[in-house]
């Protein structure tokens, strides 16, 4: 995707979260166990200033997070999200910035925000019982993110966590198809192999928002279409939620 294009997107969801979320502040959010849509708007808010930090510093964000005295969570997130915007408008997507992979630029933010808006947006929108679809496209771009970005990432950061996950799976494969694409992750016993030779244990496919939703723990086994070892598809996600949640 164009980063024009996960801009426009970011913004639609960023949008309809706060909406949704203004009504229904005190609402608990049922994929995010504990939370209310207000604790769910605060976070996302943080997560908009870290990012902005990261950009404007280019640096990690430290000491995290910032005393921001008493401030209500929708005037938090509509003023973080004002500035994150105006950021990525003031800066190309080439630019650099820190972030936590080896893609040190502007654009990188800019695609993880779209999804992490897109995928809390769900959230806000569970909380207060009135569910959008997420645009197909983004969708697809999103699950090659989690499973081509975050789970290299969860590796390389938490490996001990991941090998834990994995438990006794080494030797099976996990191909995760939609979109028309299809992407296969074999579990080791020291991690995840990105370019498996075998042939997979076990196939997750489905509607690219189906797929993506499942990957973030956001939907069930029944809205996808798992075929092979069901016991592979519950370990890999496992190792998805081990560290990313």
């Amino acid at each position: 995707m164009t980063p024009q294009s996960l801009l426009s997107l970011f913004r639609k969801d960023a949008e309809r979260l706060a909406a949704v979320a203004a009504g229904a502040l005190a609402a608990p959010v049922p994929s995010c166990p504990g939370w209310s849509a207000g604790d769910l708007t605060e976070h996302v808010a943080m997560v908009y200033l870290h990012k902005i930090a990261a950009i404007r510093d280019q640096k990690q964000p430290d000491p995290w997070p910032p005393e921001l005295g008493d401030i209500d969570p929708l005037t938090l997130f509509g003023e973080a999200y004002q500035e994150l915007s105006a950021l990525f408008d003031a800066h190309l997507p080439g630019d650099p910035a820190w972030t936590w992979t080896a893609d040190r630029t502007v654009g990188f933010w800019i695609r993880r925000m779209a999804h992490e808006t897109a995928v809390h947006r769900v959230d806000a929108e569970l909380a207060a019982g009135d569910r959008t679809p997420i645009d197909p496209e983004l969708a697809t771009d999103g699950v090659d993110e989690m499973l081509a970005v975050i789970l290299p990432a969860i590796q390389a950061t938490w490996p001990d966590e991941l090998r834990s996950a994995l438990g006794d799976a080494a030797g099976e494969v996990l191909s995760v198809r939609t979109g028309g694409r299809e992407w296969r992750v074999g579990f080791g016993e020291t991690g995840v192999n990105f370019s498996p030779s075998a042939e997979p244990s076990a196939i997750v496919d489905g509607p690219a928002e189906n797929v993506l939703l499942w990957l973030w723990n956001r939907a069930g086994d029944s809205d996808v279409t798992i075929t092979g070892s069901p016991r592979t598809a519950e370990v890999a996600r496992r190792a998805l939620t081990a560290a990313s949640q």
